[in-house]
């Protein structure tokens, strides 16, 4: 089993060979960098940070793209401080969750000491449910109601629905649960909606169930039923 780690550190080594001081930092972060992780399946996210004449230097990435994937490594998130403080109020989520699990790989920590501003916070929030609820819609119709189609359907709505649930629980002033299954315990209980919902969903995303397509079907209409409940919730709630 590779740790996530060790292949960030050896993503970082090449990185340096590339960039040499115009390279500030290697982050790892998301589930790589968390207990989600499942080895062989789970990506390793790397936060890349550059001068602002690295950041030019794009193409001289384009040799070692190979390598990067065979090691499972998506194509690094390139920024330089100054985007990172410049952009706190257009992409808070994104911030929050990156500041919530990761670990620093080498050079400066540029995360540690990110504001993040809880207005900002909720307005992205609002507007991201919005979008993903109506992403979720026109998915489904989509799908004519196949297995396949709704378990994938499945698959890339449910990352990002997640990827929102921290913060929204971070707006209530709770501290985030390490792991899913306790994320959307605990985001339930804040918001009122369907746990066992949610866990299904998670059992079909972490393929530990497969329903046959008549419960898919069902499963999803509860899905947008209860993403459509949290998304009024969320439109009436006050920093």
């Amino acid at each position: 089993m590779e740790n996530p780690v060790d292949i960030a550190k050896e993503a970082a080594e090449i990185l340096k060979s590339i960039y040499g001081d115009e390279l500030v930092s290697v982050i790892l972060y998301g589930s790589a960098a968390g207990k989600d992780y499942v080895s062989g399946k789970s990506s390793v996210d790397l936060l890349v940070v550059l001068t602002d004449q690295g950041i030019n230097k794009l193409a001289l990435l384009f040799p070692h793209l190979k390598l990067l994937r065979k090691k499972r490594i998506t194509i690094p998130l390139l920024l330089t401080e100054q985007f990172i403080k410049t952009s706190l109020d257009t992409f808070p989520v994104e911030f929050l969750n990156m500041k919530l699990q990761y670990k620093l790989i080498t050079g400066k920590d540029v995360l540690l000491d990110l504001a993040i501003d809880r207005s900002w916070l909720r307005t992205q929030c609002e507007r991201e449910l919005k979008g993903k609820l109506l992403y979720l819609r026109q998915g489904f119709v989509e799908t004519e109601g196949k297995a396949k189609p709704l378990r994938l359907l499945i698959f890339h709505s449910l990352k990002t629905f997640l990827f929102l649930f921290n913060a929204l629980i971070y707006l209530k002033d709770r501290e985030i649960p390490k792991t899913r299954r306790e994320k959307i315990h605990l985001l339930s209980e804040l918001f009122d909606i369907n746990e066992k919902v949610f866990m299904d969903l998670l059992d079909v995303y972490e393929e530990k169930t497969k329903p046959d397509q008549q419960r898919l079907e069902r499963l999803v209409l509860n899905y947008i039923e209860e993403m459509t409940k949290l998304s009024r919730k969320v439109d009436a709630l006050t920093i």
